[in-house]
């Protein structure tokens, strides 16, 4: 008789902590689900109504590497956004190191193959001037990088052993 009535007993616990909404951790855990009405009422919000933002403005980098490019090797290609004495200052490996740990003046890096062309796209940065780095195992000078001033788009060829274009576009 004992048992029957800690059963009943066990049952009827259980069933009021079902019919209460169980446990408060549970509860608690169900309160953290539900939406309050205003996250409710920002999804009911017409599309039409809501402000679009303005399309970002892009920077087009076509890249052409000739079929002997790099002397046939792949090779990374930087774009920064520089100030005209970090372009004439920087050295190879100083460009070389923005590879592994790039900086916040890097805006977009990539390999480009010999005999492609490619074409990237990134935010227009907010720097009038664009550095575009290509690390040619050969480099020598200035042969490996180009400053643009002011770019819309940008065009760069690779050569064997160089960038073939010259200047800004």
């Amino acid at each position: 008789m004992r048992r029957r009535r800690a059963v009943v007993l066990a049952l009827a616990s259980s069933l009021a902590l079902v019919s209460s909404g169980g446990c408060k951790k549970k509860r608690d855990k169900d309160k953290s689900k539900t939406t309050t009405p205003a996250t409710d009422e920002t999804t009911k919000r017409d599309p039409s109504t809501t402000p679009t933002e303005p399309a970002a403005e892009t920077l087009t980098i076509h890249m052409t590497a000739e079929s002997d490019a790099n002397a046939g090797r792949p090779l990374y290609t930087i774009v920064r956004a520089v100030t005209l004495k970090d372009f004439v200052e920087d050295g190879y490996q100083d460009i070389v190191s923005l590879v592994i740990e790039p900086d916040e003046t890097v805006l977009a890096s990539f390999l480009v193959f010999p005999g492609t062309e490619q074409q990237v796209t990134i935010a227009k940065p907010k720097s009038k001037t664009v550095g575009v780095y290509c690390l040619l195992t050969k480099a020598s000078g200035t042969s490996w990088k180009r400053l643009f001033e002011q770019p819309e788009v940008i065009e760069v060829v690779v050569g064997r052993e160089q960038l073939l274009t010259e200047g800004s576009q």
